[in-house]
């Protein structure tokens, strides 16, 4: 690639599926986000309900009775957990 010689040098990546090597590119240096483990005070966690540790529980989250929350798991705002509830239907 010809640049003028007054810019900056530039990179390029030449490849016959720039789409896949972008992706295979992209997985280098992204960083999934990471979450401060704990329970939000807006959050509303059932008496039976287990939370693992360094599970993260975002703001307005609501665990029902005997739900078991994974240990590192992130439930984001607004997440609930009905999934025993045998009224529904």
């Amino acid at each position: 690639m010809a640049r003028h010689p007054d810019l900056a040098p530039l990179a390029a990546l030449r490849t016959p599926n720039p789409y896949l090597a972008f992706a295979r590119a992209i997985e280098l240096f992204y960083q999934p986000p990471r979450y401060a483990s704990g329970i939000h005070s807006t959050a509303i966690i059932a008496k039976t309900a287990s939370i693992g540790d360094g599970a993260h529980v975002g703001p307005y989250c609501f665990v029902d009775e005997n739900v078991e929350i994974g240990r590192n798991a992130v439930l984001h705002s607004f997440a609930y957990d009905l999934s025993r509830r045998e009224d529904w239907g």
